[in-house]
């Protein structure tokens, strides 16, 4: 369903398992559906079909500047194109990684691609991701939790990406049975996507540091 209302590009609002998006293109032929792009290079067609950048991206064009439009789409479908995101972003993170010079004697161990589960959620706004929190900042005044999205490499739940290397010393492991949750832009995924195969190709010896992945356990 279609609304004419003064959504910004992007902009999302969430009820009851729905999502209301601001449309930011249009298909170019056909019934030129509504479309948004959700998460960077993942779109969400009106009618809930999720695609990518790089295999749609020829069959739409930006909204135009006088168009205010916004479509609704189901939860499900929210979550699809987040899953998605997670894919190209982890492809993000095996790119860097392959284009370092220690690509091949510090190989990967079995699960170091792993990657903690995320959803789809709205944050004034915004579409974010929803992890749950590893870790938590250990600076007197302020707590902030943190994430640690992939080995080594540390997300603040508010801003940043930092790896154990700057800010190790800085956080504590969250209880085991935490469950707290905490929300991270799309931007800074693929910042810490990018950090993590950086460091993946160009440290010499293991990563993470075997010093913080005692700290770990």
């Amino acid at each position: 369903m279609r609304y004419k209302i003064a959504y910004s590009p992007g902009e999302c609002r969430e009820t009851d398992g729905w999502m209301q998006v601001g449309a930011t293109h249009i298909e170019r032929h056909g019934e030129q559906r509504l479309v948004c792009e959700l998460y960077q290079g993942v779109l969400v067609v009106e009618g809930g079909r999720v695609q990518t950048m790089l295999s749609f991206g020829d069959e739409v064009e930006p909204l135009p500047d006088d168009m205010h439009e916004a479509f609704t789409i189901r939860g499900a479908h929210a979550q699809s194109a987040a899953d998605r995101f997670g894919d190209l972003v982890d492809f993000v993170a095996l790119s860097r990684y392959f284009d370092g010079p220690r690509r091949i004697r510090n190989i990967p161990p079995p699960g170091a691609w792993a990657r903690p589960a995320w959803t789809a959620c709205v944050v004034a706004g915004r579409p974010l991701l929803e992890v749950r929190a590893t870790h938590f900042t250990t600076a007197p005044g302020s707590r902030t939790l943190v994430c640690e999205l992939y080995p080594g490499i540390l997300v603040l739940e508010k801003d940043g990406v930092c790896s154990v290397l700057t800010y190790g010393s800085s956080v504590e492991l969250l209880p085991p049975r935490s469950d707290e949750r905490m929300a991270m832009s799309g931007g800074q995924a693929v910042s810490a996507a990018i950090e993590f195969g950086r460091q993946m190709s160009s440290q010499p010896g293991a990563w993470p540091p075997p010093r913080w992945a005692r700290r770990r356990t």
